[in-house]
């Protein structure tokens, strides 16, 4: 059974992940100033350090009437647990498009098995690449180190060495080179171990495992036998929720819109990865600004194609916070996904159809209601009404390229007018007031018809023309028609070409 279970760890592949400046970089991550806390401090202890605090001597573990010492001008930052706890959990959020067996392993480290996830997104290079590059756009720092065992990947992480162990012997060579204090021990039974001369996991590996128990319980060695792969290792993994609501508080009160884009984006990258792990687009999301004493002001970001482009969601929001009047200064800011569908994977065609790019064109389309508003840029649709007038009407945008459009009734132009255009008729014939200001001018001449509307007598609007096909002498193409009942009057209502 212990052949059997070697046999199944060796298949596996774990990333750990630890973030040695997690106190620091929750608090700070959602500023773009450069005026960030030299320090974190919790009971007068200092817990983080900031690199201008390191460079003067200043380390975690130490009291803040000695750090004060070292630098009187030292700033400071109270702890915040429940912006440590999101940091974290944004963390475990963008990792999981990569895995679901995403666990937490601490208070600043997370765990994920990728083994089956290599030939997916091209080998654990490619991946841990990604990873550099997802966490330093969430504002955050890890180290990854990877393993055969979970627990010895956070070993390796924790020491701070990014290593990456291919199998179980590899693996003990690196984690005999480590430093007692790697493991979860309390400082007691450290300071004993290296009062017997016990510097390194190794020197623990060669002491009798009986006596060791007795002096100093089997939790220890239980975390090795883990660590080593002589031990199963059991995780409660992390679920991504079933629709993503995030929030970010900000380290100072902000009016100025670059600084509140620059911790949205935080969250927009939190969001595209959240959606890649659900297989899933967003067609809206609300990105809320939330006040101290006022109701919050909420920006809501429709999109004409479903996207999970952080890139794209960053643009949009640039385009209403420019314009945005606020009422007060923002504290904290939180993002919805208000309406969320499967993600659709479009093949291009072997040849291009010379229309453009659809997505270009639906990304203007949402760039100009961004900048314009929702209400001004819009689609079109027929209404179930046969008066010209009355038959198109106004509808959300509905992602399409350029060459498409609402959908039209035969024989009908794109172009009405919006009051129809009287027309001269004399012995001659039909002909357009060259007075009107009307591109089309000149003598006309019918080429089809006529199409008989008789409609709206219900609401008493109603109309009673026959409708024709005409070109004039600059051949444009044209749609007349021509009173019925009472005065015969022509007039020309649109235009085709």
């Amino acid at each position: 059974m212990r052949a059997a279970l070697r046999s199944r760890i060796k298949t596996m592949l774990w990333l750990a992940i630890h973030f040695p400046h997690l106190p620091l970089e929750s608090i700070s991550r959602a500023s773009c100033s450069a005026e960030q806390p030299g320090a974190v401090v919790d009971a007068a202890q200092v817990i983080a350090a900031g690199e201008a605090a390191r460079r003067r001597g200043i380390r975690p573990g130490m009291r803040l009437a000695a750090a004060c010492a070292l630098w009187p001008d030292l700033r400071t930052s109270r702890r915040n647990g429940q912006a440590e706890q999101d940091a974290l959990r944004s963390a475990a959020t963008w990792v999981a498009q990569f895995t679901p067996s995403v666990a937490f392993a601490g208070e600043a480290q997370i765990v994920l098995e990728i083994e089956a996830s290599l030939r997916l997104f091209g080998g654990l290079d490619a991946i841990l690449d990604q990873i550099r590059c997802g966490l330093a756009a969430l504002g955050l720092t890890g180290v990854v180190a990877g393993a055969p065992t979970a627990r010895g990947a956070l070993c390796l992480a924790a020491a701070g060495r990014p290593l990456q162990a291919g199998d179980l012997r590899e693996l003990a060579q690196m984690l005999g080179r480590l430093p007692a204090d790697t493991l979860a021990a309390d400082p007691k039974t450290l300071a004993m171990l290296a009062a017997v001369g016990v510097r390194t996991l190794a020197d623990i590996e060669a002491l009798p495992r009986q006596g060791f128990a007795r002096r100093f319980g089997p939790e220890l060695l239980e975390d090795i036998d883990r660590a080593y792969g002589r031990r199963a290792e059991a995780h409660e993994f992390f679920v991504l929720p079933e629709r993503f609501d995030a929030r970010l508080e900000l380290p100072h009160l902000a009016d100025a819109a670059a600084a509140l884009l620059f911790a949205a984006k935080r969250l927009f990258v939190q969001l595209e990865a959240f959606l890649r792990a659900r297989a899933a687009a967003a067609r809206c999301i609300a990105l809320r600004l939330h006040h101290e004493d006022l109701p919050q002001t909420e920006l809501l970001i429709r999109f004409v194609a479903a996207s999970r482009d952080a890139g794209h969601f960053a643009a949009l929001a640039r385009e209403r916070l420019d314009r945005l009047a606020l009422p007060a200064p923002v504290r904290s800011i939180s993002l919805e996904v208000s309406e969320m569908q499967p993600y659709a994977v479009h093949d291009a065609g072997l040849f291009p159809d010379g229309g453009g790019i659809p997505e270009e064109w639906d990304r203007l389309l949402e760039r100009l209601q961004a900048r314009l508003g929702i209400d001004t840029v819009h689609g079109v649709a027929v209404a179930d009404d046969h008066r010209p007038e009355r038959a198109g009407l106004d509808a959300p945008l509905a992602a399409s390229s350029p060459g498409g459009g609402p959908p039209r009734r035969p024989g009908r132009p794109l172009w009405l007018l919006r009051r129809p255009r009287a027309i001269a008729e004399s012995n001659e014939g039909l002909q357009l007031d060259r007075g009107a200001g009307l591109d089309p001018r000149g003598r006309l001449t019918l080429l089809a018809g006529p199409e008989r509307i008789e409609s709206g007598w219900w609401d008493g609007e109603d109309i009673a023309r026959d409708y024709f096909i005409a070109r004039s002498e600059d051949r444009a193409l044209l749609w007349i028609y021509r009173q019925r009942g009472g005065e015969s009057r022509w007039f020309l209502h649109g235009i085709f070409s």
